[in-house]
């Protein structure tokens, strides 16, 4: 995908991490917060790892980062 796929794939990154920023700061009790940030070290450490690997067009291991993902953006809602 060349550079216009690099830039997207920083986007989703820098999008997923400034709304975790975000949202743990909204965050009251410390239990959830740990959650929370467990929940973002895994999806930023998916990315990073799919800077140098293609896993990501797996089904079987992408279904855990959108997992993930999900739960992040629904968390406390």
């Amino acid at each position: 995908t060349g550079a216009v796929g690099f830039l997207a794939f920083l986007g989703v990154i820098f999008c997923t991490l400034k709304y975790g920023v975000r949202k743990l700061t909204t965050i009251k009790t410390n239990e959830d917060r740990l959650l929370f940030i467990g929940i973002a070290c895994g999806i930023t450490a998916f990315l990073i790892d799919n800077l140098f690997n293609v896993t990501i067009l797996y089904p079987q291991t992408s279904i855990f980062w959108w997992a993930l993902l999900a739960i992040m953006f629904s968390f406390g809602a």
